[in-house]
């Protein structure tokens, strides 16, 4: 046994967004919680096992240093002892310029803020995927509220599923197989230009094509192209090349009924994934109220709130059909399949075909 502890790798223990609780969090004790986590961000197991050992900084230095040039974080002046004991870590207290100051000697920078940097640490397993969706989200947010555009219509089914189609083309990236699936971009909701509701959306994919190019450029060149494991922080699937729109459909449809039933389980993966991201989302930057009560204005991000809550509604009826479908299956134990299931089932699938289209009618 001992003789393969080497071979034992297990996921990465490092991230990138680390150094987020350190930072911006009041549930961490300031005596002992910076040394966990630099304990974290030493050498790895695999590193040991390689002689790897001492060969890079410790990764919470490399996780502060990104979140800083990627503009997420900022320095500020340190609290003193009895500031530090009266800091309330209050999107207000963080937002300040007359007195910047707080317990770690950094803060959220604008447009970012507290609750969107929480987003990003609690969605620290899929680490492409969260970065890219706290750089964009502020873009996102206002140019969905450009032009006077009511908050009304982003609670609309027509508005869920704007949004929707948002976020599946940032977490949702999956090459398309020739002949088993079509491109997200040709799906009839954004390709058919005579709806012209539909004209901003168009125009806002095309501005995230090119923020996506920019921001793995930012990558890619970060720290003098030196960034440790920078390929885990690229989205997937070349910018501007078709994506899959299976999910999208299903969504859209409310069913899986026109997902090919190979590809269903597949599908409900990907509602699952879909599931956590809104549930994330929502859970993090729906906070209206600070400590005091009052209106938190500052978190401008909770005004899609209701938005995101509808979305994930829609979402479990298409995990309602894949669960139904997974366990609607004959039961040859029963009375009814005695003699044999050949006959039986086929009289078993016809029944079933009947009582789904009378639901249906």
């Amino acid at each position: 046994m001992l003789a393969k502890v080497s071979d034992i790798h297990g996921s990465e223990p490092c991230y990138h967004t680390q150094f987020i609780p350190e930072a911006i969090s009041g549930f961490v004790n300031p005596d002992s919680f910076p040394n966990m986590t630099k304990m974290l961000g030493d050498d790895s197991l695999f590193d040991i096992n390689h002689g790897k050992i001492g060969l890079r900084p410790n990764f919470n230095d490399i996780s502060r240093d990104f979140l800083l040039e990627m503009g997420f974080l900022e320095e500020c002046d340190v609290c003193n002892e009895e500031e530090a004991e009266a800091f309330g870590y209050t999107f207000r207290e963080y937002a300040d310029d007359r007195n910047p100051i707080s317990p770690s000697g950094f803060r959220p920078r604008a447009p970012y803020n507290c609750a969107l940097l929480w987003a990003l640490w609690e969605l620290r397993s899929y680490p492409a995927q969260s970065v890219a969706i706290a750089a964009f989200y502020p873009f996102i947010l206002e140019d969905m509220y450009r032009n006077n555009q009511n908050s009304a219509y982003w609670i609309s089914v027509e508005g869920q599923l704007e949004f929707l189609f948002m976020l599946i083309y940032i977490i949702d990236r999956r090459p398309v197989v020739p002949g088993e699936g079509k491109s997200l971009r040709d799906h009839p909701f954004i390709a058919n230009e005579n709806i012209k509701t539909r004209d901003n959306l168009r125009a806002r994919i095309e501005t995230m094509n090119q923020m996506m190019n920019d921001h793995h450029d930012r990558i890619n060149t970060m720290m003098d192209g030196k960034l440790l494991n920078k390929e885990s922080l690229i989205l997937p699937v070349p910018i501007g090349d078709p994506i899959d729109d299976k999910l999208f459909n299903a969504v859209r449809d409310d069913t899986t009924k026109n997902i090919p039933k190979a590809d269903r389980e597949e599908v409900k993966e990907r509602v699952w994934h879909l599931g956590v991201m809104l549930r994330t989302l929502y859970n993090s930057l729906y906070i209206k109220k600070d400590k005091f009560g009052s209106l938190a204005e500052e978190n401008r991000f909770h005004v899609l709130g209701t938005c995101i809550r509808k979305c994930f509604q829609r979402i479990t009826y298409v995990s309602r059909d894949l669960i139904q479908e997974t366990i609607d299956v004959p039961n040859s134990c029963s009375f009814e399949m005695e003699g044999g299931v050949d006959g039986k089932l086929a009289e078993y699938q016809r029944s079933m075909g009947i009582l789904k289209g009378m639901q249906a009618d």
